[in-house]
Protein backbone atom coordinates (compact mmCIF):
# COMPACT_ATOMS: atom_id res chain seq x y z
CA UNK A 1 0.00 0.00 0.00
CA UNK A 2 1.09 3.29 -0.50
CA UNK A 3 0.28 6.92 0.45
CA UNK A 4 -1.64 9.18 -1.71
CA UNK A 5 -0.47 12.83 -0.88
CA UNK A 6 -2.85 15.52 -3.04
CA UNK A 7 -0.51 17.98 -5.46
CA UNK A 8 0.91 20.44 -2.17
CA UNK A 9 1.82 24.14 -2.94
CA UNK A 10 3.31 25.44 -0.25
CA UNK A 11 6.73 25.35 0.23
CA UNK A 12 6.78 24.35 4.19
CA UNK A 13 6.15 20.16 2.68
CA UNK A 14 7.03 18.13 5.62
CA UNK A 15 8.37 15.32 3.13
CA UNK A 16 11.89 15.72 1.47
CA UNK A 17 10.02 15.70 -2.05
CA UNK A 18 9.86 18.14 -4.45
CA UNK A 19 6.67 19.84 -4.90
CA UNK A 20 4.41 17.98 -7.99
CA UNK A 21 4.47 20.53 -11.39
CA UNK A 22 1.76 21.76 -13.49
CA UNK A 23 2.30 18.88 -16.12
CA UNK A 24 1.79 16.30 -13.14
CA UNK A 25 -1.36 14.42 -13.40
CA UNK A 26 -0.59 11.38 -10.85
CA UNK A 27 -0.55 12.13 -7.53
CA UNK A 28 2.63 11.42 -5.73
CA UNK A 29 3.23 7.65 -4.39
CA UNK A 30 5.19 7.86 -1.18
CA UNK A 31 7.51 4.95 0.47
CA UNK A 32 6.11 5.20 3.94
CA UNK A 33 2.15 5.22 4.48
CA UNK A 34 -0.11 6.07 6.97
CA UNK A 35 -2.30 3.59 8.89
CA UNK A 36 -3.92 5.34 11.76
CA UNK A 37 -4.04 8.13 13.87
CA UNK A 38 -5.51 8.92 17.15
CA UNK A 39 -5.46 12.63 18.31
CA UNK A 40 -4.88 13.33 22.02
CA UNK A 41 -4.90 15.99 24.97
CA UNK A 42 -1.12 17.28 25.02
CA UNK A 43 -0.74 18.03 28.77
CA UNK A 44 2.96 19.81 28.93
CA UNK A 45 5.51 17.16 29.65
CA UNK A 46 8.97 17.59 28.53
CA UNK A 47 9.16 13.15 29.00
CA UNK A 48 7.83 11.06 26.50
CA UNK A 49 7.54 7.79 26.25
CA UNK A 50 8.15 5.47 23.46
CA UNK A 51 5.71 2.98 22.17
CA UNK A 52 5.91 -0.58 23.28
CA UNK A 53 5.12 -3.50 20.36
CA UNK A 54 3.68 -6.70 21.84
CA UNK A 55 4.07 -9.61 19.19
CA UNK A 56 2.13 -8.57 16.55
CA UNK A 57 -1.19 -7.52 17.39
CA UNK A 58 -0.73 -4.93 20.46
CA UNK A 59 0.94 -2.37 21.05
CA UNK A 60 1.23 0.40 24.43
CA UNK A 61 1.28 4.30 23.99
CA UNK A 62 1.26 7.56 26.18
CA UNK A 63 -1.91 9.46 25.56
CA UNK A 64 -1.75 12.91 27.27
CA UNK A 65 -3.13 11.78 30.77
CA UNK A 66 -3.86 8.37 29.46
CA UNK A 67 -2.18 5.05 28.50
CA UNK A 68 -3.70 2.97 25.97
CA UNK A 69 -3.15 -0.28 24.86
CA UNK A 70 -4.00 -0.21 21.03
CA UNK A 71 -4.28 -2.88 18.19
CA UNK A 72 -1.46 -2.35 15.27
CA UNK A 73 -3.06 -2.81 12.51
CA UNK A 74 -6.20 -0.34 13.34
CA UNK A 75 -5.39 1.60 16.64
CA UNK A 76 -8.44 0.48 18.02
CA UNK A 77 -8.75 1.36 21.75
CA UNK A 78 -8.60 -2.24 23.95
CA UNK A 79 -7.98 -0.33 27.29
CA UNK A 80 -7.77 3.53 28.54
CA UNK A 81 -5.94 3.92 31.86
CA UNK A 82 -5.89 6.88 33.53
CA UNK A 83 -2.35 8.48 34.63
CA UNK A 84 -2.55 11.77 36.27
CA UNK A 85 -4.80 15.11 35.36
CA UNK A 86 -2.10 17.35 34.89
CA UNK A 87 1.21 15.54 32.70
CA UNK A 88 1.13 12.12 31.15
CA UNK A 89 3.46 9.17 32.49
CA UNK A 90 7.00 10.08 32.88
CA UNK A 91 8.65 7.58 31.45
CA UNK A 92 11.39 6.41 28.93
CA UNK A 93 9.79 2.98 28.10
CA UNK A 94 7.22 0.62 29.25
CA UNK A 95 8.16 -3.10 29.19
CA UNK A 96 5.78 -6.02 30.18
CA UNK A 97 6.24 -9.51 31.31
CA UNK A 98 3.07 -10.28 29.30
CA UNK A 99 0.88 -10.39 32.43
CA UNK A 100 1.52 -7.12 33.89
CA UNK A 101 2.46 -3.72 32.31
CA UNK A 102 5.21 -1.69 34.19
CA UNK A 103 6.43 2.08 33.99
CA UNK A 104 8.10 4.46 36.22
CA UNK A 105 5.99 8.00 36.95
CA UNK A 106 8.09 11.09 38.76
CA UNK A 107 9.02 9.23 41.42
CA UNK A 108 6.93 5.87 41.51
CA UNK A 109 7.13 2.31 40.01
CA UNK A 110 3.30 1.26 38.51
CA UNK A 111 2.15 -1.98 37.24
CA UNK A 112 -1.57 -2.66 35.30
CA UNK A 113 -3.03 -5.42 34.03
CA UNK A 114 -2.17 -6.16 30.37
CA UNK A 115 -5.81 -7.66 30.28
CA UNK A 116 -8.12 -4.48 31.50
CA UNK A 117 -5.38 -1.64 32.13
CA UNK A 118 -6.62 -1.84 35.89
CA UNK A 119 -3.45 -0.51 38.35
CA UNK A 120 -2.37 -3.30 40.27
CA UNK A 121 0.24 -1.25 42.26
CA UNK A 122 2.69 1.49 43.22
CA UNK A 123 5.93 1.03 44.50
CA UNK A 124 6.70 4.44 45.70
CA UNK A 125 10.46 5.85 46.34
CA UNK A 126 10.34 10.10 47.20
CA UNK A 127 14.11 9.74 47.46
CA UNK A 128 14.33 8.84 43.86
CA UNK A 129 12.15 11.87 42.37
CA UNK A 130 12.65 12.91 38.65
CA UNK A 131 15.43 10.62 38.02
CA UNK A 132 13.20 7.01 38.20
CA UNK A 133 12.41 6.85 34.38
CA UNK A 134 15.24 5.12 32.49
CA UNK A 135 15.50 1.84 31.38
CA UNK A 136 14.01 -1.15 33.73
CA UNK A 137 14.00 -4.69 33.10
CA UNK A 138 12.28 -8.25 33.71
CA UNK A 139 13.57 -11.83 34.65
CA UNK A 140 11.02 -14.40 36.72
CA UNK A 141 8.96 -12.04 38.27
CA UNK A 142 11.73 -9.40 39.52
CA UNK A 143 11.54 -6.05 37.97
CA UNK A 144 14.84 -3.81 37.86
CA UNK A 145 14.86 -0.38 38.16
CA UNK A 146 17.38 2.11 38.67
CA UNK A 147 17.21 5.61 41.13
CA UNK A 148 19.43 8.17 42.42
CA UNK A 149 22.22 6.56 44.28
CA UNK A 150 20.14 2.80 43.95
CA UNK A 151 19.34 0.30 42.11
CA UNK A 152 16.74 -1.63 42.71
CA UNK A 153 14.73 -5.06 42.02
CA UNK A 154 11.02 -5.33 42.88
CA UNK A 155 8.59 -8.14 43.14
CA UNK A 156 6.56 -8.18 40.15
CA UNK A 157 3.09 -8.97 41.53
CA UNK A 158 3.54 -6.78 44.96
CA UNK A 159 5.41 -4.13 43.85
CA UNK A 160 7.60 -4.67 47.22
CA UNK A 161 11.06 -4.51 47.74
CA UNK A 162 13.14 -7.60 47.48
CA UNK A 163 17.07 -6.28 47.23
CA UNK A 164 18.24 -2.43 46.67
CA UNK A 165 21.74 -1.70 46.12
CA UNK A 166 24.10 1.62 47.03
CA UNK A 167 26.04 3.42 44.67
CA UNK A 168 27.32 6.06 46.82
CA UNK A 169 27.02 9.82 46.58
CA UNK A 170 25.89 12.05 44.00
CA UNK A 171 25.54 9.05 41.70
CA UNK A 172 22.29 8.00 39.09
CA UNK A 173 21.45 4.48 38.32
CA UNK A 174 20.94 4.48 34.61
CA UNK A 175 19.61 2.08 31.77
CA UNK A 176 20.29 -1.68 32.64
CA UNK A 177 20.46 -4.56 30.71
CA UNK A 178 20.41 -8.46 31.37
CA UNK A 179 22.43 -10.81 30.39
CA UNK A 180 23.09 -14.23 31.46
CA UNK A 181 22.25 -14.11 35.40
CA UNK A 182 23.60 -10.71 35.70
CA UNK A 183 22.56 -7.12 35.88
CA UNK A 184 24.68 -4.39 33.97
CA UNK A 185 23.71 -0.73 35.44
CA UNK A 186 25.00 2.27 33.90
CA UNK A 187 26.01 4.56 36.42
CA UNK A 188 26.43 8.55 35.75
CA UNK A 189 25.66 11.97 37.69
CA UNK A 190 28.45 14.10 38.77
CA UNK A 191 30.75 11.00 40.20
CA UNK A 192 30.72 8.65 36.89
CA UNK A 193 31.30 5.52 37.87
CA UNK A 194 31.06 3.44 34.43
CA UNK A 195 28.93 -0.19 34.38
CA UNK A 196 27.80 -2.31 38.09
CA UNK A 197 27.98 -5.34 37.39
CA UNK A 198 25.16 -7.00 40.16
CA UNK A 199 24.20 -10.52 40.89
CA UNK A 200 20.23 -10.65 39.53
CA UNK A 201 19.47 -12.65 42.94
CA UNK A 202 20.88 -10.95 45.70
CA UNK A 203 22.10 -7.50 44.19
CA UNK A 204 25.77 -8.09 45.11
CA UNK A 205 28.49 -6.23 42.86
CA UNK A 206 30.28 -8.70 41.31
CA UNK A 207 32.29 -5.64 39.45
CA UNK A 208 33.24 -2.36 38.20
CA UNK A 209 33.77 -1.55 34.92
CA UNK A 210 35.10 1.78 34.60
CA UNK A 211 34.74 3.16 31.08
CA UNK A 212 36.79 5.69 29.42
CA UNK A 213 39.14 6.09 32.23
CA UNK A 214 36.05 7.55 34.60
CA UNK A 215 35.93 10.06 32.41
CA UNK A 216 32.17 11.32 31.61
CA UNK A 217 28.96 9.12 32.98
CA UNK A 218 26.94 6.34 30.69
CA UNK A 219 23.92 7.16 29.78
CA UNK A 220 23.11 4.59 27.25
CA UNK A 221 21.71 1.03 27.78
CA UNK A 222 24.86 -1.32 28.00
CA UNK A 223 24.45 -3.50 24.70
CA UNK A 224 25.79 -7.16 25.14
CA UNK A 225 26.44 -9.71 22.40
CA UNK A 226 28.47 -12.95 22.70
CA UNK A 227 29.88 -11.78 25.73
CA UNK A 228 31.07 -8.38 24.58
CA UNK A 229 29.53 -5.00 26.30
CA UNK A 230 29.17 -1.99 24.18
CA UNK A 231 29.28 1.08 26.33
CA UNK A 232 29.81 4.75 25.20
CA UNK A 233 30.42 7.89 27.66
CA UNK A 234 28.58 11.08 27.42
CA UNK A 235 28.89 14.59 28.90
CA UNK A 236 32.67 15.23 29.32
CA UNK A 237 35.13 15.60 27.05
CA UNK A 238 36.35 13.29 25.30
CA UNK A 239 33.59 10.86 24.68
CA UNK A 240 34.33 7.61 24.38
CA UNK A 241 32.72 4.22 22.97
CA UNK A 242 34.41 0.80 24.24
CA UNK A 243 33.82 -3.14 23.94
CA UNK A 244 34.78 -5.20 26.71
CA UNK A 245 35.00 -8.56 27.12
CA UNK A 246 32.52 -9.48 29.93
CA UNK A 247 34.45 -13.04 30.67
CA UNK A 248 37.83 -11.78 31.20
CA UNK A 249 36.54 -7.93 32.11
CA UNK A 250 39.33 -7.13 29.25
CA UNK A 251 38.42 -4.23 27.01
CA UNK A 252 38.50 -5.21 23.35
CA UNK A 253 38.76 -1.49 21.71
CA UNK A 254 37.82 2.35 21.66
CA UNK A 255 37.19 5.03 20.34
CA UNK A 256 37.29 8.64 21.37
CA UNK A 257 36.36 11.63 20.74
CA UNK A 258 39.10 14.05 21.32
CA UNK A 259 37.25 17.48 20.60
CA UNK A 260 33.69 16.18 21.44
CA UNK A 261 31.34 15.81 24.14
CA UNK A 262 28.47 13.54 22.69
CA UNK A 263 25.16 12.52 24.94
CA UNK A 264 25.18 8.97 23.70
CA UNK A 265 21.66 7.43 24.91
CA UNK A 266 20.85 4.60 22.67
CA UNK A 267 22.38 2.27 19.77
CA UNK A 268 21.51 -0.83 18.19
CA UNK A 269 23.64 -3.46 16.32
CA UNK A 270 22.86 -4.31 13.18
CA UNK A 271 24.58 -7.30 11.63
CA UNK A 272 28.71 -6.37 12.20
CA UNK A 273 27.31 -3.26 13.02
CA UNK A 274 27.34 -0.87 15.92
CA UNK A 275 24.81 2.60 15.63
CA UNK A 276 24.64 4.99 18.32
CA UNK A 277 22.87 7.94 18.52
CA UNK A 278 25.13 11.30 19.30
CA UNK A 279 22.96 13.85 21.23
CA UNK A 280 22.34 16.42 20.54
CA UNK A 281 21.46 15.75 16.34
CA UNK A 282 24.06 13.55 15.20
CA UNK A 283 24.25 9.35 14.58
CA UNK A 284 27.35 7.18 13.75
CA UNK A 285 28.22 3.73 13.19
CA UNK A 286 31.33 1.77 14.11
CA UNK A 287 32.81 -1.71 12.96
CA UNK A 288 31.64 -3.75 16.14
CA UNK A 289 34.75 -5.84 16.24
CA UNK A 290 37.36 -3.50 15.88
CA UNK A 291 35.72 -0.06 16.56
CA UNK A 292 36.43 1.36 13.32
CA UNK A 293 34.04 4.29 12.70
CA UNK A 294 32.04 3.84 9.34
CA UNK A 295 29.73 6.24 9.26
CA UNK A 296 28.60 9.72 10.77
CA UNK A 297 25.84 12.00 9.87
CA UNK A 298 24.27 14.90 11.56
CA UNK A 299 21.33 15.42 9.40
CA UNK A 300 19.34 18.80 10.66
CA UNK A 301 20.83 21.22 13.10
CA UNK A 302 18.23 22.00 14.71
CA UNK A 303 17.92 21.84 18.24
CA UNK A 304 15.66 18.66 18.98
CA UNK A 305 17.18 16.07 20.30
CA UNK A 306 17.27 12.82 18.64
CA UNK A 307 16.60 10.06 20.68
CA UNK A 308 15.41 6.23 19.37
CA UNK A 309 17.18 4.49 16.50
CA UNK A 310 15.25 1.09 14.94
CA UNK A 311 15.67 -1.32 12.79
CA UNK A 312 13.03 -2.90 10.42
CA UNK A 313 15.42 -5.59 9.22
CA UNK A 314 16.95 -3.25 6.03
CA UNK A 315 16.87 0.21 7.10
CA UNK A 316 17.20 2.40 9.91
CA UNK A 317 15.33 4.74 11.65
CA UNK A 318 15.90 7.63 13.53
CA UNK A 319 14.04 10.40 15.26
CA UNK A 320 15.43 13.96 15.31
CA UNK A 321 13.85 17.34 14.89
CA UNK A 322 10.45 15.95 15.05
CA UNK A 323 11.29 13.85 12.13
CA UNK A 324 11.87 10.34 10.81
CA UNK A 325 15.05 9.61 9.01
CA UNK A 326 15.35 6.85 7.38
CA UNK A 327 19.10 5.31 6.71
CA UNK A 328 20.71 2.77 4.60
CA UNK A 329 22.85 1.08 7.66
CA UNK A 330 26.34 0.13 5.61
CA UNK A 331 26.97 3.54 4.52
CA UNK A 332 24.88 6.06 6.49
CA UNK A 333 23.27 7.10 3.30
CA UNK A 334 19.89 9.04 4.09
CA UNK A 335 17.34 7.62 2.06
CA UNK A 336 13.85 9.33 2.78
CA UNK A 337 12.76 11.78 5.66
CA UNK A 338 9.34 12.57 6.71
CA UNK A 339 7.23 14.30 9.61
CA UNK A 340 3.78 13.51 10.01
CA UNK A 341 1.52 13.96 6.39
CA UNK A 342 0.27 17.20 8.02
CA UNK A 343 2.96 18.05 9.73
CA UNK A 344 2.66 16.40 13.19
CA UNK A 345 5.31 15.95 15.15
CA UNK A 346 7.25 13.19 15.67
CA UNK A 347 8.63 12.58 19.31
CA UNK A 348 9.40 8.85 20.22
CA UNK A 349 8.96 5.73 17.74
CA UNK A 350 9.59 1.85 17.95
CA UNK A 351 9.75 0.39 14.54
CA UNK A 352 9.18 -3.40 13.92
CA UNK A 353 9.81 -5.23 10.27
CA UNK A 354 6.61 -4.00 9.17
CA UNK A 355 5.63 -1.06 11.10
CA UNK A 356 6.83 2.49 12.78
CA UNK A 357 4.96 3.38 15.67
CA UNK A 358 4.79 7.40 16.78
CA UNK A 359 4.34 8.63 19.91
CA UNK A 360 3.92 12.53 18.53
CA UNK A 361 1.95 15.26 18.98
CA UNK A 362 -1.07 16.52 18.29
CA UNK A 363 -1.71 13.20 17.47
CA UNK A 364 -0.14 9.33 18.05
CA UNK A 365 0.60 7.56 14.73
CA UNK A 366 1.36 4.36 12.87
CA UNK A 367 3.00 4.05 9.03
CA UNK A 368 4.59 1.16 7.42
CA UNK A 369 8.04 0.68 7.15
CA UNK A 370 10.03 2.50 4.54
CA UNK A 371 9.15 0.93 0.74
CA UNK A 372 10.99 2.42 -2.09
CA UNK A 373 9.57 0.01 -4.37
Amino acid sequence: MYWIIILVFFAGCSCERPAPTEEQTEPIEEPIEMLWSIPYYYVGSSVDSSPLPINDSLVVMSAGVDILLLEQQTGDIRWRAFVDSATNIQTDIFVSDGIRLFATHVQDVRAWSMTTGEQLWIADFPDDRGVLNSTIVHRDGRLYVGGYHHAYCLDTITGSVIWSYFFGDSTVAGDMSIYGDKLFVSAGGRKPKGIYLLDLDTGDSLYNYMINDGIGGVGMVPIIEDSIMFVATSWDIPSAIEAWNINTHELVWTFEWPSGAFIIDHGIIVDDILVLTLGPNAIGAWDKNTGERLWFQAPNPQYNWGSLVGYDGRYIYYNLAWRIYVFEPHTGNIVYSMKGPDGQHIYQIAVTEDKIFVHGWPENMCFTTYNPE
